[in-house]
């Protein structure tokens, strides 16, 4: 999903996008009451990652948790990211404490 919209007549009530928070959790932001949703259970969002930048970005951004709870973030990557390269900077992210696993 990358953009949802509810309307009623010519009334937007939810503009939803998915997005990581500040802390690295995925969710999906509404626009119009400028909250973040998060998933009930224990699963959370599956992050969908479809190019090199974004893949970039997204490892960027993490924040580091070093110290802390391990993070946990399930992702699946557009075919042509699975490189050595690539799986090998999911990997090094355990330095962040960051546990990240894919879906299949």
């Amino acid at each position: 999903m990358y953009r949802f919209t509810i309307t009623e007549g010519e009334i937007i009530k939810g503009d939803y996008l998915p997005i990581i928070d500040s802390i690295g959790k995925p969710c999906i932001w509404d626009k119009v009451s400028k909250q973040p949703l998060y998933n009930l259970d224990d699963k959370g969002f599956i992050v969908g990652v479809q190019s090199q930048h974004q893949l970039d970005m997204l490892l960027h951004c993490l924040p580091d948790l070093t110290g802390g709870d391990i993070g946990t973030l399930q992702m699946r990557l557009a075919e042509e990211l699975k490189t050595p390269e690539n799986l090998a900077a999911l990997d090094d992210m355990l330095e962040k404490n960051w546990e990240i696993t894919q879906a299949v």
